[in-house]
């Protein structure tokens, strides 16, 4: 079952990531300030929110090795 566990976070993932610059740039070019800078800041968010994803998972998974929960 690992294989569709895979498949499913990577079209997750891809959603997320065609959301927020999506809907950057939508917002970006309807305030003004260009769809171009409106989806670099969608992708800047994705950004951090991959960063945090990353990071609590190696903790969880630091914390698993030493035997914790």
């Amino acid at each position: 079952m690992g294989f569709l566990e895979d498949l499913l976070y990577g079209v997750v993932t891809l959603v997320v990531l065609v959301a927020l610059v999506g809907g950057g740039a939508a917002l970006g070019s309807a305030s003004g300030v260009g769809w171009l800078v409106g989806a670099l800041i969608g992708a800047v968010l994705f950004g951090v929110l991959a960063v945090v994803v990353l990071v609590k998972g190696g903790i969880k998974g630091m914390r698993q090795l030493r035997g914790r929960r």
